[in-house]
């Protein structure tokens, strides 16, 4: 068989430091575009291409062969958005881009777009309403009755998310900071689960199912999670529903999927469906459910996951597990969360440079 070709894109490897060895463990021969470096498992990357301004990004990706790639996986939301908004022709777009057709562009890093898409899909979504200004956002809430969440339409890592419990909550948001319209949505209270999920040609190959331990500030990403096997924790109406979520994304690609499972009806509400990989994406393979095995798997026979999804028995049901890069050094050192565990020597060295 002829030995696959990838291309990763972005202009923040560091949100990526698991793709390169995913992708490698996958029979992948990699190259990328990027304006930073890997500083874990750069030797994997055959071939890096240098930009120094991520807005430069469209114009060297003009330049390249993008036929000669089996898998293209841009990064993170900013590389998503300048090949989205640029002149690129639509052609390329769609090679680059982890969606199927151009109507799939409008929920690319949008809230507001994303929340719209799963109402008409009746997928469940916490209610939401959309505002212009400070007046609308004490209107919608008071629709919604409070508490509600605010947040900028297209923002990243916590940024741009208020909790208002009341309209005095509501006054201390300057929007003057912030890009309208703001997505106004009723509050749900629960965990916070990950559910990531990998697809191509919008079927599902993979989804891992995780909940939020630890997080690295109020509304940020997660810095510890316990992971359990799909199959003790994936009924068939969640199997269902992400397969749902591939059709109506029109999904080619990594898909960071969260959702909360409210502790009042015990429904699952998905708030978040962000159309790349994040740097929890290799993590399943230690409760032994190993990605790369599917992506393996998908272009060697198209095979994509089936339901009922078995239990490995000779992985834990249930694992604890911290982010090394999410992790203090100290916590590292004293191998607290059995971090160490997870790490390969070139882990250790990334974990030293990041967190020094």
């Amino acid at each position: 068989m002829t030995k696959l070709k990838s291309l990763i894109i972005g202009s923040h490897p560091d949100l990526a430091q698991a793709l390169p060895f995913l992708l490698f463990r996958a029979g992948f021969e990699i190259d990328a575009v990027t304006a930073g470096t890997f500083v874990n498992y750069g030797k994997l990357i055959s071939r890096n291409i240098a930009i120094v301004d991520e807005k430069d990004l469209p114009k060297k990706l003009d330049e390249i062969d993008l036929d000669a790639y089996d898998l293209i996986v841009p990064f993170d939301d900013q590389a998503l958005q300048n090949i989205r908004d640029s002149n690129l022709s639509l052609k390329k777009k769609l090679k680059l881009l982890p969606v199927l057709n151009e109507k799939d562009f409008q929920h690319l890093g949008s809230k507001i777009a994303l929340s719209e898409i799963l109402n008409q899909a009746q997928i469940t979504t916490p209610s939401f309403l959309v505002a212009l200004g400070i007046e609308q956002v004490v209107a919608a809430a008071e629709k919604l009755t409070f508490p509600v969440m605010v947040k900028v339409d297209f923002s990243g890592g916590g940024d741009g998310v208020f909790e208002c419990k009341n309209q005095s909550d509501i006054a201390e948001i300057d929007v003057r900071h912030f890009a309208l319209p703001l997505l106004v949505q009723k509050k749900i209270t629960g965990r916070e689960l990950d559910l990531t999920a990998f697809y191509q040609n919008s079927q599902l190959l993979h989804f891992g199912y995780s909940w939020f331990e630890k997080v690295v500030s109020k509304f940020g990403p997660s810095s510890l999670r316990t992971y359990e096997q799909l199959g003790n924790s994936c009924d068939e109406k969640l199997f269902l529903t992400m397969q749902q979520l591939g059709k109506v994304l029109g999904a080619d690609g990594f898909v960071n999927i969260s959702a909360i499972k409210c502790e009042q009806d015990g429904e699952l509400y998905f708030i978040e469906a962000d159309m790349r990989p994040n740097i929890w994406i290799d993590f399943t393979k230690f409760i032994g459910d190993d990605l790369a095995l599917k992506i393996v798997n998908w272009f060697e026979k198209k095979a994509v996951l089936q339901f009922p999804i078995s239990i490995n028995s000779k992985f834990p049901p249930q694992l604890k597990m911290a982010h090394f890069l999410r992790t203090a050094l100290l916590d590292i050192l004293l191998n607290r969360y059995s971090v160490l565990g997870l790490m390969s020597v070139e882990d250790f060295g990334a974990s030293l440079c990041y967190l020094k």
